[in-house]
């Protein structure tokens, strides 16, 4: 598991929680009010609704840490992949290259960036050098990917972590700080829905030692597929769902290449 796909999963598990808390809250109110006098309830209601206002923002607060805790693990690996050193015998031949005015082809290009690998700057260099020589080079994901789908992800945990306050908001344990825009919209479900942006960027990040495209895709990743194609009953449906998700986030038409969704990528 990625930390993307753990961090919708805590989600799902955070909802769940809530939902019960706000379950018992309700069956232990309405038992109160069925056995106590009416002053008598309202004194127990009050220190009931502070009770479990309290359980809510504990569970709030362990979820929290987790989501955090994987979104760094995120961006340290984003600030390795940039800081990472590009071996010295590969800035000299790429320096040399540079200062020479050689033009490569494009099989040198491939060759040299095999060689480069992963490496962010190397490939960035090799990059404006096939430019250079007019030779097109299939960029792979840059910076900026990944910290777009990062900012999203965050966006989206934030509004499950601060706004959920069940399926069917019990309004009494919303603290008067939350708004009542970001309860309504947890509410929906709408930042963890079939294609939210979690699920798709579980899909672009393979979890390694650097960002990488998917190679393979696991049962986990399957999974998750038949999430974003969930409503989907037909070939004509798939091919506006596969447009959709290409338009949404271009970088998993790579991992759809390797899937038997590839029949549905719109031609370019």
């Amino acid at each position: 598991m990625n930390d993307f796909s753990g961090i919708w999963l805590s989600l799902d598990i955070h909802r769940d929680k809530i939902n019960k808390l706000i379950a018992e809250f309700k069956e232990t109110d309405k038992k109160n009010r069925e056995t106590y006098s009416e002053a008598y309830y309202r004194e127990e209601h009050g220190k009931l609704v502070a009770r479990y206002r309290k359980k809510i923002a504990d569970e709030k607060e362990n979820v929290s840490d987790n989501i955090n805790t994987r979104f760094w693990n995120i961006q340290n690996v984003l600030d390795k992949w940039i800081a990472t050193p590009l071996p010295e015998s590969k800035v000299n031949m790429l320096y040399l290259i540079m200062q020479s005015g050689v033009k490569l082809n494009r099989a040198e290009v491939e060759v040299i960036q095999n060689s480069i690998g992963n490496n962010y700057f190397g490939n960035k260099i090799l990059q404006a050098l096939a430019e250079r020589d007019g030779v097109f080079v299939k960029p792979g994901y840059g910076l900026e990917t990944y910290e777009r789908v990062l900012k999203g992800c965050i966006s989206s945990a934030d509004i499950i972590v601060n706004g959920f306050y069940g399926t069917n908001p019990e309004w009494e344990l919303v603290p008067a700080k939350v708004s009542k825009y970001i309860v309504t919209a947890a509410a929906a479900g709408t930042p963890l829905r079939d294609n939210c942006e979690l699920y798709r960027a579980a899909l672009i990040w393979d979890g390694s030692s650097v960002p990488c495209p998917k190679t393979k895709i696991s049962s986990e990743d399957k999974d998750i597929l038949k999430k974003l194609y969930s409503g989907c009953d037909n070939d004509v449906d798939m091919a506006a769902r596969t447009k959709e998700l290409i338009a949404e986030t271009p970088e998993i038409k790579e991992a759809l290449e390797l899937t038997e969704y590839k029949k549905y990528i719109p031609e370019e």
